[in-house]
């Protein structure tokens, strides 16, 4: 059966899309084949720009029973990859989520896929996204340098080990490096 593993920052602008899209590529490459990437971020959905796909249809759409997952799940150029897309996000908000239907869909699809990514919103905007989160098997939090606060990360890491999801590490994104690039080479 597969691995649910999250991606989620404590910020927006933290690169969570663009961290959870090259997890899921390099998966495929390295021989997780087959991956799922799954945008459960509906505000900012990207993935599908990303991997040069189809907005929709999508988990979105999925989830409201308008169109089965098989149908709505899109090969990418990726050997191995496939993605679900976020959808239609409006369709969402007048229609809630049938709790005990997203099991048995991340329960089917847990066992066709070796790796299923999901890329969440900031944990501050999580919403519909922790029904996703109480199911993964961990979560990596996604930090810019220089613009997430200790005590923010904080906070994010606590709420979602309260919220049951093992929080496997961090990886921070937007660091600049002062040193020339010929002295951090030489070091």
């Amino acid at each position: 059966s597969g691995y649910l593993l999250g991606v989620t920052g404590c910020q927006r602008k933290s690169g969570v899309s663009t961290v959870a899209a090259n997890l899921a590529i390099r998966a495929a490459d390295h021989g997780m084949a087959p991956t799922l990437l799954i945008d459960a971020n509906f505000a900012k959905p990207k993935q599908h720009r990303l991997v040069r796909a189809n907005a929709s249809p999508g988990l979105v759409e999925v989830l409201t029973g308008d169109v089965a997952a098989a149908d709505a799940i899109q090969t990418t150029d990726v050997p191995g990859l496939s993605l679900l897309a976020a959808g239609h996000a409006g369709a969402l908000e007048h229609s809630g989520v049938d709790y005990d239907f997203l099991q048995s869909l991340v329960k089917e699809l847990r066992y066709e896929y070796r790796l299923l990514v999901f890329d969440l919103p900031e944990i501050g905007q999580l919403e519909h996204g922790l029904l996703f989160a109480e199911q993964l098997d961990g979560a990596l939090m996604v930090v810019r340098a220089n613009a997430a606060r200790r005590r923010d990360a904080q906070v994010a890491r606590s709420r979602l080990a309260a919220d049951g999801v093992d929080v496997l590490g961090a990886v921070v994104t937007g660091q600049k490096h002062h040193a020339p690039q010929w002295l951090r080479r030489w070091v």
